[in-house]
């Protein structure tokens, strides 16, 4: 049999545990057309272990899925991506966010597209190219680019409770002015002004 934990704590013992894993990917049709994957697993601090037993009471794979249902969101497979501080010889790295995407390429697109926010992209594919014209008199050259925080990449199981982006759009936009605030329709009057709609 295979017990089952949620969170370190004992939830049941089934028989097959390949029938709970069928069940969560066949019952959470929404989570796939969501964020349009082929495969949804159980949640967070989700763990089994098998055992060997005479007592053959056990639970069924229904059951099981149900109490995880009520108790945990359920995860996709993706990538977090740890932003932290550079290390100092004083203190260590501190982590600033955390973002989750479903695939890596679009993290890679996210950040393409906020380096071009602020040089243009025949400027870039010469850098990224190593085509930049010498400077005779005047002029500017693209040094370096890097970022001065760490960035970690990590393949990992990411709970649909927390924020997933899917597109890289949505990401740079993030990455650029911070937080997505929900966006609001206005319809301009007579008099308003650029000032008294911002405010």
């Amino acid at each position: 049999v295979y017990q089952i934990y949620l969170d370190g704590n004992k939830i049941g013992m089934i028989d097959n545990e390949s029938d709970l894993y069928a069940l969560i990917n066949d019952e959470q049709k929404a989570i796939k057309e969501e964020y349009d994957v082929d495969q949804v697993y159980p949640p967070k601090g989700f763990s089994s272990e098998k055992y060997l037993t005479y007592n053959d009471t056990t639970t069924s794979v229904t059951n099981i899925y149900n109490q995880i249902k009520e108790a945990k969101d359920f995860t996709v497979k993706g990538y977090t991506i740890t932003v932290s501080s550079e290390e100092t010889d004083t203190e260590e790295a501190k982590v600033l966010f955390r973002i989750n995407v479903l695939d890596k390429q679009i993290f890679e697109d996210a950040i393409n597209q906020v380096i071009k926010s602020f040089i243009s992209q025949e400027k870039y594919d010469d850098y990224i190219n190593n085509n930049q014209k010498e400077i005779i008199d005047t002029g500017s050259r693209i040094e370096n680019i890097y970022f001065q925080e760490n960035i970690s990449i990590k393949e990992t199981y990411v709970s649909t409770e927390e924020k997933i982006f899917t597109s890289s759009d949505e990401l740079s936009k993030y990455l650029l002015f911070g937080a997505n605030n929900k966006e609001k329709m206005y319809n301009v009057k007579t008099g308003d002004t650029i000032a008294s709609i911002a405010e």
